[in-house]
């Protein structure tokens, strides 16, 4: 069978990443030039009957002589659902960088720059903590959400934000939270909810108190959803907020 023949001939590097369904798989392979263009690596996608899909080019330049964020390899990949494959590196030990695929044509959809990023429950949209540089002290670093186009702070406030869990969404796919330790001015922690489709969030003030965190902050704090209401637990405790 063609499949078990792929298996046999192909080094660990080259083992497929099947997609969900079973009806696509991936295949990693050294990068290649193309016209002007050089690929840090690449992905070749193939239907179960071993039939060429498509390409998934990681572009360090373009063929048209573009060059892009300097991605040094991907260090994390697989299936988003049935139809999208990703690639997970980063750039300098601070600032990670994800890249995501249409894996039936190879086109890209989409890139970010950051960490913890994690997909709506729908698959509609993608959140993550934006990218803080990676030499600045670490008394200046400051983390942020980012939902589609949108930035929780909005802008610099003088606070000092460190985020101390992580991304979660709301089972219908509207809302995404984190908890914010703001640790310059207040010293407090909040539950910072984002609607997805505008860009507003609301904040809720948790009961603890705490010393700044070094960076990077512990993701030490756990909360889900119950209804209306997000259940947060910390060291042993529990609150629970009502949101507006």
């Amino acid at each position: 069978m063609l499949g078990a023949a792929l298996l046999s001939a192909q080094t660990a590097e080259e083992r497929p990443v099947w997609s969900p369904d079973r009806k696509l798989y991936a295949v990693e392979l050294p990068g290649q030039k193309v016209g002007k263009g050089e690929e840090r690596e690449r992905f070749a996608i193939y239907d179960s009957e071993g039939k060429p899909v498509s390409v998934i080019h990681i572009w360090e330049i373009e063929p048209d002589g573009t060059y892009r964020v300097g991605i040094r390899g991907c260090e994390d990949q697989g299936w988003i659902d049935p139809g999208r494959f990703f690639c997970s590196g980063s750039i300098n030990p601070s600032t990670g960088v994800y890249l995501f695929y249409d894996a039936t044509t190879g086109k890209e959809l989409g890139e970010r720059l950051g960490t913890e990023f994690t997909w709506s429950p729908d698959g509609s949209q993608v959140a993550n903590f934006g990218s803080v540089p990676h030499f600045l002290d670490a008394e200046s670093k400051s983390d942020s959400l980012e939902v589609g186009k949108f930035v929780y702070p909005g802008g610099p406030d003088g606070e000092r934000h460190r985020f101390r869990s992580e991304i979660l969404w709301s089972p219908d796919s509207r809302y995404a939270a984190v908890i914010d330790h703001r640790c310059r001015k207040q010293n407090a922690f909040y539950v910072i909810v984002m609607e997805a489709t505008t860009g507003k969030w609301s904040e809720y003030k948790l009961h603890w108190s705490g010393e700044p965190e070094e960076w990077p902050p512990e993701l030490d704090f756990a909360f889900r959803w119950n209804g209306n209401r997000i259940v947060v637990d910390y060291d042993g405790a529990e609150e629970a907020i009502s949101l507006r």
